[in-house]
């Protein structure tokens, strides 16, 4: 058994796609993006997204300096 340094211990590794990515197993996809959610301290609060999404909406959008001369 082939010993593969991405991915540790697992079997052969899947050749890469046309854009050079390696092609995972929807396992190892949900593996590695529950890994990342972790590492990036997410979780599925719902009142942590409420609080996010107020600040955001809070925000005034930008206007261009162009539309601010023109108008």
């Amino acid at each position: 058994m082939k010993k593969d340094r991405t991915r540790g211990d697992k079997a052969e590794s899947k050749p890469p796609s046309k854009l050079g990515a390696e092609k995972l197993t929807p396992e190892e996809q949900k593996r590695r993006f529950e890994q990342l959610a972790r590492e990036l301290e997410c979780d599925e609060s719902e009142e942590n997204f409420d609080a996010a999404l107020r600040v955001i909406a809070k925000q005034k959008p930008r206007i261009p300096k162009e539309e601010v001369e023109e108008g």
